[in-house]
């Protein structure tokens, strides 16, 4: 089934188990991209679990440009917030080199002071390396669990696009019928216009021309408006379109390269037309063409 490249999934998670409790978030967003593209922001202390995301995803996706981003956060009470000695040594060597240089400054306390980045740090407690691969572990899994909430989003997004994409495709092969329809009539006028033109040059006695070779010409002009070739490729097209959407395996990029094989057709129908219907029917059909290929830039 056709499958959207536009998602987003949020969710959130707290763990509160053998003295541990912490809470996280994973928010994940694709949106439409030719090939597949990952940014991820994650806290430092989980840059060994970058390369893991990244592969999780390359295995359940083929296109599509991704955002991935991790917000973790510990209990308060796990949190201490100490003084670095040497930052604050430094921020009041520095703010006195200020006064001596300045003249004195206007008052200040010491939460100015620990204000100064670097002063005043939150630090979360170490945590043993069996507690680090419980984490890890835990954390993969729900991103495993928010990657298969965003294929379904994807999917039921895709369901929509599947029947627009089918309208249109219905609305195309109608248009080709259309064509179809009016071949015979089409032909028959050029015969005719061209028979009338070859009539009128004969009895002109100043030209000295060869009904034979005027006769090949018409031949060779009724050839060339022939359109069957065109309508029948068409055809085809819609009925690989066709298999390609009810399909089970991402189809994007072939979709796209069909429409172009699609657009071909049409420019060459519309060119060869010297008929009004087929002329309106081949207009139409190229504007359902461009139609459907905006929609299948949106799929996977």
């Amino acid at each position: 089934m056709i499958k959207s490249m536009t998602g987003f999934i949020r969710s959130d998670h707290v763990y509160d188990e053998n003295e541990n409790n912490f809470q996280w978030q994973w928010q994940i967003r694709s949106v439409n991209n030719k090939n597949l593209e990952i940014k991820s922001r994650i806290p430092s202390r989980f840059d060994h679990l970058e390369p893991i995301l990244r592969k999780k995803i390359q295995n359940n996706f083929t296109r599509g440009s991704f955002s991935v981003s991790l917000t973790y956060q510990k209990s308060e009470e796990e949190i201490a917030y100490i003084i670095d000695d040497k930052a604050l040594d430094n921020a009041i060597n520095a703010l006195q080199d200020i006064e001596n240089k300045a003249g004195p400054l206007q008052a200040y306390s010491a939460s100015d002071v620990i204000c100064i980045p670097g002063v005043w740090i939150a630090q979360s407690p170490k945590i043993n390396e069996h507690a680090s691969e419980e984490l890890d572990a835990i954390l993969q899994a729900s991103f495993d669990e928010s990657i298969t909430q965003l294929k379904e989003i994807r999917a039921q997004e895709g369901s929509a696009i599947y029947a627009v994409l089918t309208d249109m495709l219905n609305a195309m092969m109608t248009y080709t019928q259309n064509i179809k329809d009016n071949i015979s009539s089409n032909l028959n006028d050029i015969r005719v216009k061209l028979t009338e033109q070859v009539q009128a040059l004969s009895e002109d006695e100043k030209l000295q021309l060869n009904p034979e070779r005027l006769d090949q010409e018409v031949l060779i002009l009724i050839s060339k408006a022939d359109i069957r070739e065109e309508v029948d490729r068409l055809t085809v097209h819609f009925n690989n379109a066709q298999e390609l959407i009810n399909g089970d395996k991402p189809v994007g990029r072939r979709l796209d390269f069909l429409c172009q094989e699609l657009n071909r057709e049409a420019n060459t129908i519309c060119s060869k037309s010297k008929s009004i219907d087929i002329t309106q029917n081949g207009m139409d059909l190229k504007v359902t063409i461009e139609q459907f290929r905006e929609q299948i830039q949106n799929i996977e």
